[in-house]
């Protein structure tokens, strides 16, 4: 009894893999798609979360010596059809190579002028970079597997 469980639970954690995955995965494809304007940086700093003894997570600025600790919180402005965005995701498609916060700080500081990519059914739903890498797909795969596994575990020992 507690293996079909076990089988379930595995079989469950499956889909949500692949439906997390494949909402993710038609985001970056329909995204290929969405027009561009220029916009501008008007923030950019380190925020970060730290983890305290309890367990919660607590928003701080810090740093620790001279490595910055956190995430890099980019917010920029754009119009359309005369009417001010705001938007702060950097990317479409999960982390690119320059996510390292002080990497993205020296790349889009405040003032620079940028290309900003939005949904044209949505222009809240907004991004700088795309990433359209393999590694996108990795949590879609994870999740067949884990469905195959519990349809194996499941048939295995239920003779």
């Amino acid at each position: 009894m507690l293996l079909k469980i076990i089988c379930s639970f595995i079989f469950i954690m499956g889909l949500f893999c692949v439906f997390q995955s494949a909402s993710f995965i038609l985001e970056i494809k329909n995204s290929k798609n969405w027009p561009s304007v220029e916009g501008v940086i008007v923030s950019s700093k380190i925020g970060s979360s730290v983890t305290s003894r309890s367990g919660d997570l607590k928003s701080t600025n810090s740093m620790l010596g001279d490595i910055k600790v956190g995430q890099a919180q980019i917010e920029y402005h754009f119009a359309i059809e005369e009417k001010l965005y705001s938007g702060t995701r950097v990317s479409i498609g999960g982390a690119t190579s320059d996510t390292i916060a002080n990497n993205l700080l020296e790349k889009y500081p405040v003032g620079q002028k940028v290309r900003v990519y939005y949904n044209p059914r949505n222009p809240l739903n907004s991004a700088l970079e795309f990433n359209h890498s393999v590694s996108n797909f990795v949590g879609f795969f994870v999740g067949i597997l884990f469905i195959f596994m519990s349809i194996f575990c499941y048939r295995f020992f239920e003779a």
